[in-house]
């Protein structure tokens, strides 16, 4: 009888009060990036995020454009997609949080970076 009523509160609070319980949900992260399954490198920030597609689409086309303009740093990067945003955060928590700035600038331009250091 125990069970029944655990598992008939369990299909209530699921179904009525939490009705995307089990569904992946974007939210902003701040003004500028909402929460998504892909991930880029803000080279401003030098933060690595997890966005969602349009935030994404935005990052390749910077990206794209710094190349075209052979800008020696890049405004963002874009690195993954994956199928699910709990992936996208478990590849991020690999990534070192303190990220140099060679890895925003043209490959050109790190190489004489990195010999001055």
């Amino acid at each position: 009888m125990r069970y029944l009523i655990k598992r008939l509160s369990f299909i209530f609070l699921t179904t009525f009060l939490y009705p995307h319980f089990g569904q992946e949900f974007n939210h902003k992260i701040d003004h500028e990036y909402i929460h998504g399954s892909n991930l880029v490198f803000d080279c401003k920030r030098r933060v690595w995020l997890c966005v969602d597609d349009t935030n994404y689409e935005i990052c390749q086309k910077k990206w794209k454009k710094d190349l075209l303009n052979r800008s020696l740093y890049y405004t963002c990067l874009p690195e993954l997609s994956y199928q699910k945003t709990q992936d996208c955060i478990k590849e991020q928590t690999k990534l070192p949080s303190n990220a140099s700035e060679s890895l925003c600038m043209d490959e050109a331009e790190r190489s004489h970076f990195i010999e001055f250091q």
